[in-house]
């Protein structure tokens, strides 16, 4: 996609700032510079998605919440990019082996009980 013109940017611009864009379109961004955050390179359409505003603070205060337990910065659109991803990805389920060590250093596992099993 070629780079926009400094008149269709300001075009943009003033679009977005009255309000014309539509939430349900997607918008094709032209490349990044070397010099952009990577997880910006990765990306590559813009949706616009409108919250009310009870849900929207929920959504920065559970941001917050994980930033302080992982002790890394997670923003709230960072929040709601996993979030969609992991709504989007097909269910999985988690096994949990139970291992035995022997006196002669062989290792086996125990039998599986359905309880072993959880959908993720």
């Amino acid at each position: 996609m070629p780079r926009m013109t400094p008149e269709e940017e300001q075009e943009l611009v003033e679009r977005i700032e009255r309000g014309d864009e539509d939430p349900d379109t997607w918008e094709e961004l032209p490349p990044l510079e070397a010099d952009a955050p990577s997880a910006s390179k990765r990306l590559g359409a813009v949706l616009s998605v409108r919250l009310d505003p009870d849900l929207a603070e929920a959504l920065s205060r559970e941001a917050e919440r994980r930033s302080r337990l992982s002790g890394t910065t997670i923003g709230h659109t960072t929040l709601a990019r996993q979030l969609i991803a992991e709504g989007l990805r097909p269910p999985t389920t988690r096994v949990t082996v139970e291992l035995e060590l022997g006196q002669d250093g062989s290792v086996r596992a125990l039998p599986l009980t359905p309880d072993d099993c959880d959908a993720a």
